[in-house]
């Protein structure tokens, strides 16, 4: 795990945030404000939601300079661990309300190769835009699950296509997108990680060509590559998403003489 010099960091947002006050006439009224707004945000527990608005998607963009394969994306705040694994792709019951959707594709490596038994943890919203566990209505793990890739690499998950929604926007962090005359609307997506021995794990989202909000998502966590075509079938939606895989760089082991 990653474990930065706390020194260098803290300095340089010093120096950022002085260049800021230095470009904008910030009063100490307005530096009150501030203080009061953040203290705010966390009274009403929105640190982490303020955060993953503004900050979550620039980490990951930083990440992805150096990341080969498929590109991550945001985790997002709905993520459970522990899904249960599904048979045969299904990730919804037969009452699940929604258009049928059936997003299939193939695991490699860089090479090309495909991968066999690559863990995928696969979770969504439903048709209404909400999360189990997090909503009320949707069932205890309801379209959540994981399954693994076949001997060819290949895998199909057969869910719903989920509906965009809005994050909570009635407190501080609601305030502040209106005041910047943004929305707090999030395009429907499918969450995805992908996890195999001897291959960096990735968590990354999948949208659709046709959503709303594509341009104006309120994570700016929308990137092209993982945008994909929605193609019309007899009983609903497919997409195809591969995915590449990087390996897990190895260190070599120093040669060190042995003494005596």
């Amino acid at each position: 795990m990653s474990n930065p010099p706390i020194e260098p960091i803290v300095k340089d947002l010093v120096e950022a945030v002085q260049r800021l006050f230095e470009r904008h006439p910030i009063t100490p009224e307005d530096y009150r404000a501030a203080v009061g707004f953040l203290r705010e945000v966390g009274e009403t527990g929105e640190v982490p939601l303020i955060m993953d608005v503004f900050f979550e998607a620039l980490v990951v963009d930083a990440n992805n300079r150096e990341h080969k394969g498929t590109s991550r994306n945001v985790l997002g705040p709905f993520y459970l661990e522990g899904a249960p694994f599904i048979e045969d792709g299904r990730l919804v019951s037969g009452n699940e309300v929604g258009d049928q959707l059936a997003m299939s594709g193939t695991i490699r490596n860089l090479d090309g190769e495909p991968l066999a038994g690559v863990e995928l943890d696969v979770w969504q919203a439903d048709a209404k835009g909400r999360y189990s566990g997090f909503s009320p209505g949707p069932a205890e793990m309801n379209l959540r699950g994981r399954m693994r890739s076949g001997s060819d690499g290949s895998y199909t998950l057969h869910t719903i296509r989920p509906e965009g929604y809005t994050i909570p926007h009635d407190g501080p962090t609601g305030r502040l997108l209106a005041a910047l005359g943004r929305h707090p609307w999030r395009p429907a997506h499918i969450h995805l990680k992908a996890s195999h021995e001897g291959y960096q794990p990735i968590t990354t989202q999948v949208y659709f060509s046709d959503s709303k909000h594509l341009d104006s998502d309120v994570a700016n966590a929308v990137r092209d590559d993982l945008v994909c075509p929605l193609t019309p079938t007899e009983h609903g939606y497919s997409l195809e998403f591969d995915v590449a895989l990087e390996p897990v760089a190895h260190q070599s082991t120093p040669n060190v003489r042995a003494r005596g």
